[in-house]
């Protein structure tokens, strides 16, 4: 199961109002941005809640590294669905480069962390 395309983050307008709007967690593999959209903003937002982004720069690599760390932040979503599906916001994961030289369950642990708080 992949996270499903209802549940992603497309417009670059809704990133942008993330990345200045929400919350701020850095961690050693990801920085992660949470922001819980208004009623009004959420007639607007295409997909439903929870929604994902996942970003990675060309600071990572090339094209190899950047869908290898994109899908990574997608298996350690998908591994901890239980505990993120019933959440009312909208995530953005930008992927540091140390998130490729690291084991899926660190990972899955981490994001795991991070959905706890």
């Amino acid at each position: 199961m992949s996270i499903p395309k209802k549940h992603r983050l497309q417009k670059s307008t809704f990133f942008q109002k993330i990345f200045k709007k929400g919350y701020k967690k850095v961690t050693p593999f990801f920085i992660a941005y949470a922001y819980k959209p208004s009623e009004t903003e959420r007639s607007h937002l295409k997909s439903t809640l929870p929604s994902f982004g996942i970003v990675a720069s060309k600071k990572i690599g090339g094209a190899v590294k950047r869908n290898r760390a994109k899908r990574l932040i997608r298996e350690a979503v998908k591994q901890n669905w239980d505990i993120i599906k019933d959440n009312q916001s909208t995530f953005i994961f930008v992927c540091r480069s140390t998130i490729l030289d690291t084991k899926i369950e660190k990972l899955s642990e981490t994001v795991k962390q991070l959905f706890a708080q």
